[in-house]
């Protein structure tokens, strides 16, 4: 996979990254962040660009650069470290990490007592529990997990769990 990166007005960002998509047939991503919120009693998600201004573009095939320069807020198309404007190294790795999260990064599960969950790791890896207690500081939970005709409580990061709708039946 080819991968490339623009420098484009960062107003135009997400109108440019819709059109060059149109225009070339590559995939197309402008980096944003989801940071939670809370706002008038409720949980809520807002966006911002990641990097401000970066467009990406991901094709199998070159791209022709040259024909996105006459969109509107095009500024210069940025070089590799090899001096080429398709991406090496760590600009290719970052463009693909951009790439494998589908352009959205940072979004965090909100996790409340009670929920379902599942372990990702660890020696309870692939067992159910139930949040008791959480830690939003230290980004931490305190599970309850069943063990034969008992249950044993720990604490986990959130990185070690899943959320149960996205892990299937139990």
């Amino acid at each position: 996979m080819k991968c490339y990166c623009v420098y484009v007005r960062t107003a135009r960002c997400t109108a440019f990254a819709d059109d060059a998509a149109r225009i070339t047939g590559a995939r197309v991503i402008y980096p944003q962040t989801v940071q939670h919120t809370w706002s008038h009693g409720k949980m809520t998600d807002i966006v911002h660009p990641l990097t401000p201004g970066y467009v990406f573009f991901y094709a199998e095939a070159a791209v022709d650069l040259m024909s996105v320069r006459r969109i509107e807020g095009y500024i210069r198309s940025l070089r590799g470290e090899d001096g080429e404007y398709e991406l090496s190294g760590g600009d290719r790795d970052f463009a693909m990490a951009i790439l494998a999260c589908g352009g959205i990064v940072g979004r965090t599960e909100v996790y409340r007592e009670g929920d379902m969950i599942r372990l990702n790791e660890g020696l309870f890896a692939g067992v159910p529990a139930t949040i008791l207690r959480v830690n939003r500081r230290n980004s931490r939970m305190q599970l309850e997990i069943p063990f034969g005709p008992t249950t044993i409580r720990t604490w986990v990061e959130y990185e070690e769990i899943k959320r149960r709708e996205c892990c299937g039946d139990y």
